[in-house]
């Protein structure tokens, strides 16, 4: 269902005649021709009787523009057929509806002309309290006349005949229909016709111009932005390659001042330095480590071996010097690697990430020691074993080893 936009017929003649004031010649045609060319719509293109038209069943919209409503008691009829039931408002019944008579198409014609003459008089033609004296009046059309002085005589003319010749005729047959209706105005009508052209030619002339301009703020648009596109890219452009340049000369300008100043640096104060450069730093540290480490293990073993060879030769009851020099070569090696342990992790002390790198055990050369030898200093060296690796952590499985070392014999 669409919805509407306006206010109806009924309310512009009550508004007008509170104020006293009457429709223009102009308006009332207007309206007039807009409501013939929707009735030749509805009987000859669609063949539907309306039976309701009425003043408040008319819209007035926007610039006047008439839309009739209210089709709740419209009829299609058959080409030739006639209607027969009573039903419409009163006021604005055709006397065939009020006798009971078939009627057709022209019963619209007949409200029409009392909406016709509604507009010039802003009164129905046919009104009264008893609805009898109303029926009657209906039926002989009997009304008063249009005054004279409010129109000009032409339009009081042509009201009149419209009215009391034509549209409201008791007589169904003599009654014109919509189409003969619009001929007896067609010069107000083609002079409608002809207005109505002319506000369409300017519409679309309206309408080119603003197609043309909007086209052309298109194409404007379209070049300005193409125009920015094209400067932004070479602005990014040469942007980069300064930015670029820029920091490709920075950058080796950085690297050889740091460059310089790492080789400025005394070795007390030496830094954990970042990336590369602290992965170089650190494997030159721990080779060098490995290699003081691999040279003390040498001199472990030499100096094991020879004491070990001694005692082989030597007597179980001249043992105790040996016993003694061996352990005594142990606690030195161990006090030794817990030593350089210790500076290693002075050394390292204040670098980011690092941590010291304990001293290889001797384990190979204690299993090399006699087990009664062994069993009795296990708890001696277990003492060292502990104090020079309390800061590592030492794994109870190598004291397990040394335990089942001694006690096998």
């Amino acid at each position: 269902m669409e919805l509407i936009e306006g206010a109806p017929l009924g309310e512009h003649f009550s508004s007008l005649k509170e104020k006293q004031h009457h429709f223009i010649e102009e308006r009332l045609w207007k309206i007039f021709i807009q409501l013939c060319l929707a009735l030749r719509y509805l009987h000859k293109e669609k063949r539907i009787v309306h039976r309701d038209l009425t003043p408040n069943n008319i819209m007035l919209g926007d610039k006047d523009k008439v839309t009739v409503t209210d089709f709740g008691l419209a009829k299609q009829k058959q080409e030739n057929s006639k209607l027969t039931s009573v039903v419409g408002t009163i006021l604005y019944s055709c006397p065939e509806v009020l006798k009971s008579e078939p009627y057709g198409e022209k019963a619209d014609v007949w409200a029409a002309g009392c909406i016709l003459y509604q507009m010039a008089t802003l009164n129905p033609p046919f009104y009264s309290t008893n609805m009898l004296s109303l029926a009657t009046k209906i039926v002989q059309a009997v009304y008063e006349p249009v005054p004279e002085g409010t129109y000009s005589e032409k339009v009081t003319d042509t009201i009149s005949s419209l009215c009391s010749l034509r549209c409201l005729t008791p007589d169904a047959e003599a009654r014109p229909d919509i189409v003969e209706v619009s001929s007896m105005i067609s010069d107000v009508m083609m002079k409608y016709l002809d207005n109505l052209s002319t506000s369409q030619l300017a519409l679309e002339k309206k309408l080119e111009r603003e197609r043309k301009r909007t086209q052309r703020y298109f194409m404007e648009a379209n070049r300005n932005a193409v125009t920015c596109h094209q400067e932004l890219a070479l602005l990014s452009h040469d942007t980069f390659e300064k930015a670029s340049l820029s920091s490709s000369s920075s950058g080796g300008t950085s690297l050889k001042s740091e460059l310089s100043e790492s080789a400025d640096l005394p070795p007390e104060g030496f830094q954990a330095p970042c990336g590369k450069d602290e992965d170089r730093a650190c494997d030159e540290i721990l080779s060098e480590e490995t290699f003081n480490l691999e040279n003390i293990d040498k001199d472990m073993y030499s100096e094991l071996d020879e004491e070990l060879d001694i005692s082989d030769n030597s007597s179980s009851s001249s043992s105790s010097p040996v016993k003694e020099s061996t352990f005594s070569i142990l606690k030195r090696s161990f006090s030794a690697s817990g030593g350089e342990r210790q500076s290693q992790t002075r050394d390292f002390t204040g670098g980011i990430g690092s941590r010291p790198r304990p001293a290889l055990l001797p384990l190979d050369l204690l299993l090399k020691v006699p087990p009664p030898m062994l069993r009795a200093h296990v708890k001696e060296l277990e003492a060292e074993l502990v104090t020079g690796w309390q800061s590592h952590s030492l794994p109870a499985v190598i004291l397990r080893n040394l335990r089942d070392h001694g006690s096998t014999y």
